[in-house]
């Protein structure tokens, strides 16, 4: 229960909530949800380190869900808009580099990395990345 395309159950009291495996790797395990974000309606992403994912698979809070139609798909296609950085209030070129270096270059790169993650390996202030964030949804 660990390859893209599995489906999982989040089994913790009052949880009807479906994962999809979309992408693993030996440090990440990145899940799209059937729940939506209450406010802006996006759809949900959850992003847990593999130690994590295991642990909770193991525990008994994560486990296989049969197919439903409420399940969440695979995502086809991303449509993903390039960040430009420049635009960004206080993002200047050595936070961009950093940025640019790991992999995250567009908005959908920032909404399904954990924030956290994000602050923590790249020394960004969470000051600076809810201003990316804004203009992400502006």
């Amino acid at each position: 229960m660990k390859e893209p395309g599995d489906l999982i159950q989040d089994t913790r009291s009052n949880s009807d909530e479906l994962l999809r495996l979309v992408y693993v790797d030996d440090c990440r395990v990145l899940m799209r949800s059937n729940h939506r974000h209450e406010q802006t309606g996006r759809r949900v992403y959850r992003s847990d380190y593999v130690d994590t994912f295991e642990d909770y698979v193991e525990s008994g809070r994560y486990q296989p869900a049969e197919e439903c139609d409420e399940a969440p798909s695979m995502p086809s296609k991303v449509d993903a808009e390039e960040i430009q950085w420049s635009e960004v209030d206080g993002i200047g070129s050595t936070t961009e580099e950093k940025l640019r270096e790991a992999g995250i270059t567009t908005d959908h790169d920032i909404a399904t990395t954990d924030d956290n993650f994000i602050c923590d390996v790249y020394g960004m202030s969470s000051k600076k990345l809810e201003r990316i964030k804004n203009y992400i949804n502006q």
